[in-house]
């Protein structure tokens, strides 16, 4: 049981947001976001060791980075060696499908903080 709803809330992430991309309007940038943050939580997922332990906790972490790297470059991307200059600036609205996968991620990183949680 538990291992089944792990494999689903690693699957749900990505498909979640390849859907997005397909059904309505998801930024390039946010795609990256998220699938650099999903490749990380397989990473530590994968490599830590306690397989038990591991899983949630790579769940956990790379959900938190999806959802806290998507709204730190929503509106641009900056670099420490030039911070008066803001790359791929988007002042606009932002598309309400990137919304709805960052609620599927918020989701999957509370299961992930519960199922780590509960050992």
């Amino acid at each position: 049981m538990r291992t089944g709803l792990l494999i689903a809330l690693y699957a749900v992430w990505p498909v979640s947001a390849v859907v997005a991309a397909v059904v309505a309007r998801v930024r390039a940038r946010f795609l990256l976001v998220c699938a650099g943050s999903w490749v990380f939580a397989l990473v530590i997922a994968t490599t830590a060791t306690g397989t038990r332990v591991a899983a949630p906790i790579g769940l956990m972490v790379g959900a938190s980075c999806c959802l806290f790297l998507a709204f730190a470059v929503s509106s641009g991307v900056t670099f420490i060696f030039d911070p008066d200059t803001t790359y791929d600036v988007d002042d606009g609205k932002k598309p309400r499908a990137e919304y709805v996968v960052l609620g599927i991620v918020a989701l999957v990183d509370a299961a992930g903080i519960a199922l780590a949680a509960t050992g």
